[in-house]
């Protein structure tokens, strides 16, 4: 058995995908352990088998406190890729951290700070680029088609959302559609003008989810909100678990929430506009892109550069996304 220390700082979605890695480490006799930004420690709690949770906070202070803490392990893997994790993993273990082939770190450059550097993969997905480094640094012969899928997390307690559910007229165990929403700025997001048409196309209510920050996004009173104040797991759990006891769905954009409720065995369908869904997409998960092509895709910008905004995400419908709603709650 080997004690495996996984670096996976951020973003919510990020670590979520790499869940399976986790998983398939700990079915395999190994003991993992993960590296992850403090304010994400939360997650690892609904994980159903034993992971060590080592907290990291932003700033030099906060990787100088890791200092030395990869020595008690066996191996330690990068699967960031970028300056942050590396310096991360130079604090945590030296040299001695696996990390991708230079040509397929997110952050090339960072091949300054010393590490194992193991041969390129052929991978597109970031889970099985993840894997490829994990099996050239443990000498594994499991390819990434036989990881783990969903459901990856232990779904929390409903008793709160259930009474804040009864409380905006969706009570009961009828099926429900949770809509995600994202900031309007966003290029990834699906405009708030069509996500208001679900309701009308499915024939089915729709509880419109708003995160922190979705606080400045308004809609009008008779939609059904459930806003979060904070980035809180266990309430995105108890949502996936109200999904799945009354045969409901999720909807939204490429984002953490929309990873972590797949990830909690909800059934969900995912909207992809500027992203590429081969590459970050949820591995065998139902995906819808808007029928439009653009030179631009794929694109990570934080701003749509288009005069006319992001016309990979506003092609999408309603009515397009309603039947392949449709669709997956009949499928049972």
């Amino acid at each position: 058995m080997a004690r495996v220390l996984l670096i996976r700082l951020s973003s919510l979605g990020d670590l979520v995908q790499e869940l399976p890695i986790a998983r398939a480490l700990h079915d395999l006799g190994h003991a993992p352990a993960l590296v992850v930004e403090a304010r994400f420690a939360g997650l690892l709690r609904l994980v159903p088998f034993p992971v060590e949770v080592l907290a990291w906070r932003r700033g030099v202070a906060g990787t100088l406190a890791l200092r030395g803490a990869g020595r008690e392990y066996d191996v330690v893997v990068d699967l960031q890729g970028n300056w942050k994790s590396a310096l991360v993993g130079l604090a945590l273990a030296g040299a001695r951290v696996h990390r991708a082939a230079a040509g397929q770190l997110r952050e090339r450059s960072s091949t300054l700070v010393p590490s194992r550097h193991v041969p390129a993969g052929n991978g597109v997905h970031v889970l099985e680029r993840s894997w490829h480094v994990v099996r050239a640094a443990l000498g594994l012969t499991l390819d990434a088609a036989a990881l783990p899928a969903p459901p990856l997390l232990r779904p929390s307690g409903t008793e709160a959302l259930d009474a804040g559910l009864e409380a905006l007229g969706l009570g009961g165990e009828a099926p429900l559609v949770a809509c995600l929403h994202g900031p309007a700025a966003d290029p990834r997001s699906w405009p708030a003008a069509q996500a208001l048409g679900l309701e009308r196309e499915l024939g089915v209510p729709v509880l419109h989810v708003l995160g922190p920050r979705e606080r400045g996004l308004d809609l009008p009173p008779s939609a059904r909100v459930l806003r979060q104040d904070a980035s809180d797991p266990a309430e995105l759990a108890a949502l996936a678990a109200v999904l799945v006891r009354r045969g409901g769905a999720a909807v939204g954009h490429d984002g953490g929430a929309m990873h972590l409720l797949r990830a909690c065995g909800a059934r969900t369908l995912f909207l992809f506009g500027p992203q590429d869904p081969a590459r970050t997409g949820p591995r065998d998960g139902v995906v819808l892109r808007a029928p439009v092509e653009l030179a631009c895709r794929p694109c990570l910008a934080r701003r749509c550069r288009l005069p006319e905004g992001n016309r990979c995400m506003r092609e999408i419908g309603a009515g397009e996304v309603g039947k392949a709603l449709s669709a997956l709650l009949a499928a049972g």
